[in-house]
C-alpha cells in the first residue's frame, strides 16, 4: 500500500522498512533481531508493526478518524481510572501489578501508563480549546493518573501540550493549564495519603508513596541515559550504515557501556536507549535513521488536529523513554490519521495481490498463535514446573534465551535442599541458550552458575569469562570468578577478583 501510494512520505516509510529488514538479515543473530528482546519486543516486529499503523491511520476516512478518537477517548480515559483506584486499592487479585512501588493500570509498567495518559490529555486539551469545556473533564482524569504514576516526563510533555493551545485561544489554554495543575496536586495528594505496601521487586519497605518517591529518585535520572546515549557513538562506528539490527541495542552497545552506567545500576540494563532517535541509529545505522527522519518529517508536515497533538506527545515521549508495543504504533497511527488520506492506485494484478494479502494474513495468525501457545505453556512452566508444558515453550518460542534456561531448570529436576539434580539433562539446555543469544552476558553467567554448582570449575571459568568479553565491567562476572577462585584455594586470584568487584561496589 506506501508504494501504490506514491507520495514521498510512503516511498520513506516503505524504504526505512526496506532497510529495517536488511539490517535484521545481516544481524549477529537475526531471531533476536525479529522478536527483540524477550519482554520487552522492540525487534523488526515492533518497527513493521509502526510503519503498518502509520500506513492503516492515513488509509481511514472522515467518519473513521472520528470513530478513533473516540474509542482513544473511551479507553484513556478507563485506564486513567484504573490507575487513579489502584493507587488506593489494591488490585494484585485482578492482575493489575504495580511496578517501582507505581501504579500501572493493566500497562505493565508505569512509564507507559504516562503514554497511555498523555492520548486523553492531548485529545481533550485540544478539543477544550476548540470550546468544548466538558474535555475538561478528561484533561483532569488523565492527569490525575499520571500524577498517582510520578511521570516526570509526562507532566513536562502535559504542560507542553497545553502551551500549545494558545494557537487556538490564550484563554483556553490557560483553562487547560491549570487543569493540568490542579489534577497533578489532586494525584499528588492521592499518593501521600495512600497506605498501600510498595511493589515487591522493589525490596523497600514503607507505604506507597514513600516507596514511589525512593524509586523515583534512585532508580530514574538523566545521567545514566546521557552517558548511555554518548556511549552509542562507538556501537554507530562498529556498523554504520546499516546497524546492528532491530532489537540488538543492547547487544551493540553492552561491550561499550561506560563505567559510571555500571556503578549506577550494575545489575540492571538499560535494553534500549530510551530515546528512538538513538536506538535507530544504531540499530538500523545511519541510512535508517535517515530514512527514518525523512519519513516523520514528511508525514508530520501535513498533519493537524487532536490526534496530530497525540502524535507529538507520544514522539516527545519516545525522546526520553523507550518503545513500547502498546503506546509506539498508537503513536504512527494518530500520526497518519492526522494527515491527507492517502490516494493508494489500485494494484495492476489485483486477484495476485488479494491472494498474497490473504497468504499474509495466514502467516501472520499462525505465527501469534504459536507465539501465545508458547507463552501459555511457559507461564506454565513457571507455576508448576511441567516438562510437558516447558517442552512446548521451549519448541514453540525457539528465539529467545531465557525459554531455555527455563527448560533447563525443569530438567534439572527438584533444587531442593538434600535432593540430588538431575544436572546431566540441565547443561544441553544451558548450551542453547548461549546460542540462541550468544551476545547477552547474562546467559554466560548464568551458565557459569550452573557449572560452578557442579564444582566445574575450569567450564564456570570460561563462562564467566565470556561473559566479560562482552560486557568487560560485568560485576556479577566478578562475583563468579571471585567464587571460581576462591573453590580453588588460590589466594592471588581471589584478592584479584575481589578487588575488582570492590571497584564497582566501593570506588
Amino acid at each position: 500500500m506506501l508504494l501504490r501510494e506514491r507520495s514521498l512520505a510512503g516511498l520513506a516509510a516503505a524504504t526505512f522498512l526496506a532497510l529495517a529488514c536488511g539490517s535484521t538479515a545481516i544481524s549477529d543473530s537475526p531471531g533476536m533481531s525479529l522478536g527483540g528482546l524477550w519482554n520487552w519486543g522492540t525487534g523488526l516486529a515492533l518497527t513493521a508493526a509502526a510503519v503498518g499503523a502509520w500506513g492503516i491511520g492515513r488509509s481511514l476516512n472522515g467518519s473513521d478518524r472520528r470513530l478513533l478518537e473516540i474509542a482513544l477517548t473511551a479507553s484513556t480515559a478507563f485506564v486513567a481510572v484504573v490507575a487513579i483506584i489502584q493507587s488506593q486499592v489494591d488490585l494484585s487479585a485482578f492482575g493489575v501489578i504495580p511496578a517501582f512501588g507505581r501504579p500501572t493500570a493493566l500497562q505493565g509498567n508505569p512509564v507507559y501508563l504516562g503514554g497511555i495518559v498523555l492520548i486523553g490529555i492531548a485529545i481533550g486539551a485540544r478539543r477544550a480549546a476548540e470550546g468544548g469545556r466538558r474535555w475538561l473533564g478528561l484533561v483532569f482524569v488523565c492527569s490525575v493518573a499520571g500524577s498517582v504514576a510520578l511521570g516526570r516526563v509526562t507532566l513536562a510533555v502535559a504542560l507542553v501540550v497545553a502551551v500549545l493551545q494558545i494557537r487556538v485561544s490564550w484563554r483556553k489554554a490557560l483553562a487547560v493549564l491549570a487543569t493540568v495543575a490542579l489534577g497533578w496536586a489532586a494525584g499528588a495528594g492521592l499518593v501521600a495519603r495512600s497506605t498501600l505496601p510498595g511493589s515487591a521487586g522493589d525490596r523497600i519497605e514503607g507505604s506507597a508513596s514513600a516507596v514511589a518517591i525512593e524509586s523515583y529518585t534512585v532508580r530514574q535520572g538523566l545521567g545514566p541515559r546521557m552517558d548511555t546515549w554518548l556511549s552509542a557513538r562507538h556501537a554507530v562506528r562498529d556498523h554504520p550504515l546499516l546497524g546492528a539490527g532491530p532489537g540488538r541495542f543492547w547487544a551493540a552497545t553492552i561491550g561499550h557501556r561506560p563505567l559510571s552506567v555500571t556503578r549506577y545500576s550494575p545489575s540492571i540494563y538499560y535494553a534500549d536507549p530510551h530515546n528512538f532517535v538513538v536506538e535507530y541509529t544504531v540499530t538500523t545505522g545511519l541510512l535508517g535513521v535517515l530514512a527514518l527522519a525523512t519519513w516523520l518529517l514528511l508525514a508530520a508536515r501535513k498533519a493537524s488536529g487532536p490526534l496530530a497533538l497525540v502524535a507529538f506527545a507520544l514522539g516527545a515521549v519516545h525522546l526520553i523513554q523507550p518503545q513500547n508495543a502498546a503506546v509506539t504504533p498508537l503513536a504512527l497511527l494518530c500520526l497518519g490519521a492526522a494527515g491527507a488520506r492517502a490516494r493508494v492506485i489500485p494494484p495492476a494484478l489485483g486477484r495476485i495481490s488479494n491472494w498474497g494479502a490473504a497468504v499474509g494474513l495466514a502467516a501472520a495468525t499462525a505465527l501469534a498463535g504459536a507465539f501465545i501457545v508458547g507463552q501459555l505453556a511457559l507461564r506454565q512452566a513457571y507455576l508448576d514446573f511441567g516438562v510437558a508444558q516447558a517442552d512446548r515453550a521451549y519448541r514453540f518460542l525457539p528465539i529467545w534465551p531465557e525459554v531455555a534456561e527455563r527448560r533447563a531448570i525443569v530438567a534439572a529436576g527438584d533444587l531442593t535442599f538434600g535432593a540430588t539434580p538431575n544436572w546431566a539433562a540441565a547443561r544441553p539446555f544451558y548450551r542453547e541458550a548461549t546460542r540462541r543469544d550468544p551476545r547477552d552476558p547474562r546467559v554466560w553467567i548464568n551458565l557459569g552458575d550452573f557449572e560452578q554448582a557442579r564444582q566445574q570449575a575450569d567450564a564456570a571459568e570460561r563462562a564467566y569469562e565470556q561473559a566479560l568479553q562482552i560486557e568487560p565491567n560485568s560485576l556479577k562476572a566478578f562475583h563468579g570468578l571471585w567464587a571460581v577462585a576462591h573453590f580453588r584455594g588460590d589466594a592471588k586470584m581471589t584478592a584479584y577478583w575481589k578487588a575488582k568487584v570492590e571497584s564497582i561496589t566501593n570506588p
